[in-house]
């Protein structure tokens, strides 16, 4: 996940406020320079790192603030860092400041004045934090910090940032704190992730990261690994990863092979794992990797099969052709690994359904689905824009109608009005996909969206009955969707069922992870709530923000105020920011319930304010024991276009759904009907024919 420094005043590894590492890296090593920050934060430290800036672009006055104030420049040395100016001038300065602590991550050979310094070897490293060559860095590097003891891989509430020990007070009066920039985070805190067109997540990059997996590995079974980019420009990765995604869809569409979900499968892209590990992690027998190469209008693409036990290779071809022959080549690709596997082709198989044949339009959609991931509004503007020229160029792309749906919807949590303008656009959007290319992958989980938009209940679990498969599949659009609808109508147990399922198809995807612990929570079951949280944190540090957040509202319902004041401390740790505003001032009022409810009275009621942070502010008035507020707030969001959300049946929330007028408020969104004809959730049963209670 990619924060954007527009939406929400952080970034994934990044701190503003006295890091204790500095990581300096050329830009092309940037995957290994994820790995090694991963791993910094899993043994407890602060690091300053920047993955969106490019290398001429990196020594600037914050990059060289931060670099000032680390305790500790941890520099990995490779051919590419060698000849960077950028890496040698910090090298150089760290030096000056005595903070430096140089690291090899590839043989070479360092600019002659750091030969004397004495340099750790970690080219060999894979990410396993328990390793002694690791272990080796780790006590150097304690030394450097002053740091007497550091214990590995932290759990999530250990490693937040300690307590801060002084938050100054706001002037007196009215505190201006400007919601819009962190409306997107209080979407995403209240776990609101419906129907996003294939998320990617950017999972771990090291083998030590990821968790043990007791999945069997089935005989027909594959994963298809992030085909790597050879380009001269290191461009294309956009094309690299669309082109593997359309081999993996083609590969599920056959009917006695097992292929492994794409989150879990793009967990190790960019990684250096013996396939043998990706095999047994994955729990398959066999696994795709290749390579593209694309030069103006011509192509070159090297796919490789191999048996994921021996590491011997099953099959191998290289394709050189015109750009305009792709979509051949992505068929013959995956026909071939069938064949190669003996598995048994299905009705149909080629090209899926809703695809294209325009090569212009194709690449426009390929370049899209990046910028979709961010959260930053004008990000998802940008995605629109190469959307709505993709189904210019070609009317029947169904994909990309149903991509353009979601980018559409998804601007309604991002920005505060034209919600109805945004819902408009998504369904006519949705309605072009249907009258073009009705049989396209997906078209159920977006008729279902737009249903749970009108609230029209009933109708969105048709469509999710209507298509049992599509949503199960490795490419599906959304593999949670169905899971996230149980949720929000209050169904959290049979969401759990669901969610572990899911989680045993795609083990390492972190968003699965995050709605299984809300799932959890919302049961009162804290200690797997929190086990879950933990083991998303592990499968994508980048989500630790919204991972606190979920930790958070269980400390809510625990009333566990030590936990609760550190999770908000981690917000403010990160360094200025609306969000780290907020959390500051809330920190200051934990012990002061009728100050904090004044502050939460003072803001609710803007119309400016989000209403994703709106009900953000409902568990706040809850938690201080205003259950009255929280209703009102609750009903305020819900009437700003908010929907009902997963937080209605969060813990904190159970005096609020007790009053009478919650009664009235779940007629008004339609739940009871809805539960009287195809049944009642876990938390508001019938009272004999005309009558309810919530919980």
């Amino acid at each position: 996940m990619a924060w954007s420094s527009v939406s929400l005043q952080y970034r994934p590894g990044a701190v503003t406020s006295l890091p204790d590492i500095f990581l300096s890296y050329a830009r092309e090593d940037q995957v290994t320079a994820r790995r090694f920050a991963g791993a910094l934060q899993r043994e407890g430290l602060t690091v300053w790192w920047d993955q969106s800036l490019d290398a001429g672009e990196s020594f600037d006055k914050v990059t060289e603030q931060s670099l000032k104030d680390a305790k500790a420049v941890v520099v990995l040395w490779s051919k590419k860092a060698v000849d960077s100016r950028w890496v040698r001038s910090e090298a150089t300065l760290a030096d000056r400041y005595g903070t430096l602590v140089p690291v090899t991550i590839e043989p070479c050979d360092r600019p002659i004045m750091f030969e004397l310094t004495h340099t750790a070897d970690l080219s060999a490293w894979n990410g396993d934090v328990s390793a002694a060559p690791w272990r080796a860095f780790m006590e150097g590097l304690k030394r450097t910090l002053g740091k007497s003891a550091l214990s590995p891989a932290p759990s999530l509430v250990e490693s937040a940032a300690p307590a801060i020990s002084a938050v100054a007070s706001p002037p007196s009066g009215r505190t201006a704190i400007t919601w819009t920039s962190i409306g997107a985070t209080a979407l995403l805190a209240a776990g609101l992730f419906l129907y996003s067109q294939g998320r990617e997540t950017r999972t771990p990059d090291d083998a030590g990261g990821l968790p043990a997996t007791t999945a069997t590995t089935a005989s027909a079974s594959i994963a298809v690994l992030p085909f790597r980019d050879l380009s001269q420009g290191k461009d294309q990765e956009y094309f690299a990863d669309g082109v593997t995604e359309e081999i993996l869809n083609s590969l599920a569409g056959l009917k006695d092979l097992k292929v492994t979900a794409r989150t879990s499968a793009f967990a190790f892209k960019g990684t250096d794992v013996d396939l043998r590990t990706v095999g047994a992690t994955l729990g398959v027998q066999h696994i795709l990797e290749g390579s593209i190469r694309k030069d103006g209008e011509t192509l070159r693409i090297t796919a490789k099969l191999i048996d994921a036990g021996s590491n011997g290779q099953v099959w191998s071809k290289s394709y050189d052709r015109p750009l305009n022959d792709i979509f051949k080549v992505q068929e013959d690709i995956a026909r071939s690994v069938a064949e190669a596997l003996q598995v048994t082709l299905g009705v149909g198989f080629g090209s899926q359904p809703g695809m294209t044949r325009n090569v212009e339009a194709y690449d426009a959609y390929l370049a899209a689905f990046p910028l979709t991931l961010q959260v930053a509004p004008e990000a998802r503007r940008r995605a629109i824009v190469l959307l709505e020229q993709a189904v210019a160029l070609d009317k029947t792309f169904g994909a990309a109608w149903l991509r353009l749906a979601s980018a559409y919807r998804g601007m309604t949590g991002l920005v505060t009005g034209d919600a109805q303008v945004w819902h408009q656009k998504a369904d006519s959007a949705i309605e072009n996909a249907l009258r073009f290319a009705p049989e396209t992958p997906g078209v159920h989980s977006a008729l279902a969206a737009r249903d749970i938009d009108q609230r029209r209940w009933r109708e969105a679990a048709g469509h999710f009955k209507d298509a049992p498969g599509e949503l199960s599949k490795p490419g599906a659009p959304a593999p949670v969707a169905y899971e996230q609808f149980l949720m929000l109508v209050g169904r959290s147990q049979e969401a759990i069922v669901a969610l572990e399922e899911a989680k045993a198809r795609d083990p390492l995807n972190p968003q699965a992870a995050f709605l299984l612990a809300v799932a959890y929570s919302s049961v009162r079951n804290f200690p797997a709530a929190i086990a879950e949280f933990e083991r998303g944190h592990a499968l994508d540090p980048s989500w630790q923000f919204l991972f606190e957040i979920g930790a958070m509202s269980n400390a809510m319902a625990t009333r566990d105020r030590t936990e609760l004041r550190r999770l908000l401390s981690a917000q403010v740790a990160r360094g200025p920011s609306p969000q780290a505003e907020f959390s500051a001032r809330m920190t200051e009022l934990l012990d002061r319930p009728p100050d904090a409810l004044m502050f939460l009275r003072e803001h609710f009621r803007e119309p400016s304010t989000p209403a994703a942070m709106v009900g953000a502010l409902a568990q706040w008035f809850a938690y201080f024991g205003d259950s009255e507020a929280a209703l009102e707030a609750h009903s305020l969001a819900l009437k700003r276009g908010q929907g009902a959300g997963p937080s209605t049946w969060y813990p904190v929330m159970r005096e609020m759904r007790r009053r009478p007028e919650f009664k009235q408020l779940v007629r008004e969104i339609g739940f009871v009907d809805f539960w009287r004809e195809d049944g009642w959730g876990d938390f508001c049963k019938p009272l004999g024919a005309d009558d309810f209670e919530c919980q």
